[in-house]
């Protein structure tokens, strides 16, 4: 009975591979590679209560649309 091990592929194509994503990495404007969500509106230091029985907390909301993106403390 033979056991079949996981080969990994050759040091060459590994570097090669990483050169690629690098050089794509800087290829993209740095506000895709570190872009902020744009929000409609941003509700901050609000008090959620979240339909689920448990206590309410503080919390920001943002709303993008018609829907609610994100729920946290997202000051930054």
């Amino acid at each position: 009975m033979t056991v079949a091990t996981k080969r990994r592929p050759p040091k060459t194509l590994r570097l090669r591979s990483l050169f690629v994503l690098f050089l794509i990495s800087c290829a993209l404007p740095a506000d895709v590679l570190f872009a902020t969500p744009i929000y409609d509106v941003l509700l901050s230091g609000g008090t959620v209560y979240d339909g689920s029985g448990t206590m309410p907390y503080i919390a920001d909301v943002a709303i993008r649309s018609d829907t609610i993106a994100a729920i946290g403390h997202l000051s930054k």
